[in-house]
């Protein structure tokens, strides 16, 4: 059970009152989700390098997002209402010195069933570049509310096509 400013990889979230949620990945029975519990200040809550891009070639990133907080939960002994989750996404250059692009989620209200939604944005990695940072960072503050999960990062190229040489055939190329 991840403690305020923790977050961890599972496929249980049956903590604190928050929704009871499989992870987002249709038919995947052992799917799992990076649980976030927020911290009770704003700012990084995750962080990692991602590699074998390719270069000048226009990206999408995306991932889905819940808040883990049903809208019917209250604080006990008020009519307090949870805070609403607020994600920051940012791609960065391979050192981390430059943001190359960044995208909010805005407020994400807590509802009164899971529902996964969709954020992304779209950057492009530049001549020699072929390796980013990805950093989420919460923009609001836990402390009863403000808990997501997050699953299917994906990172996959716009509108260019990829050639993959299949070194196992020789002279077969394939489009994709």
């Amino acid at each position: 059970m991840p403690v305020d400013g923790d977050y961890q990889v599972t496929n249980n979230s049956n903590w604190y009152g928050w929704f009871v949620i499989n992870d987002h990945t249709p038919s995947d029975a052992k799917g799992r989700f990076l649980l976030v519990n927020a911290s009770y200040v704003a700012g990084e809550f995750f962080k990692i390098p991602v590699s074998s891009l390719c270069e000048n070639t226009t990206y999408e990133f995306s991932s889905w997002l819940i808040n883990l907080l049903p809208s019917y939960h209250r604080l006990r002994g008020s009519n307090k209402k949870g805070k609403p989750i607020n994600v920051t996404f940012e791609i960065w250059d391979s050192t981390g010195a430059r943001m190359l692009k960044s995208g909010n989620t805005g407020n994400i209200q807590a509802s009164s069933a899971p529902n996964w939604e969709q954020y992304g944005l779209v950057f492009q990695t530049e001549l020699g570049q072929t390796s980013v940072i990805l950093k989420m960072r919460n923009s609001g503050i836990g402390d009863y509310g403000n808990d997501l999960a997050i699953d299917d990062i994906m990172f996959r190229t716009c509108r260019n096509a990829v050639i993959i040489k299949n070194s196992l055939v020789h002279d077969k190329n394939t489009t994709y």
